[in-house]
């Protein structure tokens, strides 16, 4: 834990002493990265069918993509800097997100038979 709160001051004194003139940094996807981002976008996109496992989800679904990618910069930025964000780092994003899709359907998904009969 005390690893983690160094590296959050860190990154803090940078962003304080770093000007907003500062070109900024913009994170890409290594080549595996990439592969794993896309496989994922493409598994997403079949569950959202209309008889897909997700397709009641559809707003939620819609930008986990995006969420993804915003993951994997948080999570490469953090942890080595600047870089190509790595299929390691992709893989963690993906499993972050899918945590919290299993969440949101938890919360949201519209009780079955069986419920309403209680």
């Amino acid at each position: 834990l005390t690893a983690f709160h160094e590296r959050l001051m860190e990154l803090a004194r940078a962003s304080i002493e770093k000007s907003s003139e500062d070109e900024r940094y913009c994170l890409h996807f290594s080549p595996e990265a990439q592969k794993i981002f896309i496989e994922h976008y493409n598994v997403l996109e079949q569950d959202l069918s209309p008889s897909g496992p997700l397709s009641a989800f559809r707003g939620h679904v819609s930008k986990k993509t995006e969420n993804i990618a915003r993951i994997a910069a948080l999570l490469q930025y953090f942890s080595q800097g600047e870089g190509k964000i790595t299929a390691d780092i992709m893989t963690s994003a993906v499993v972050i997100s899918s945590w919290y899709t299993d969440e949101y359907k938890k919360l949201f998904a519209l009780p079955d038979e069986s419920e309403l009969q209680l």
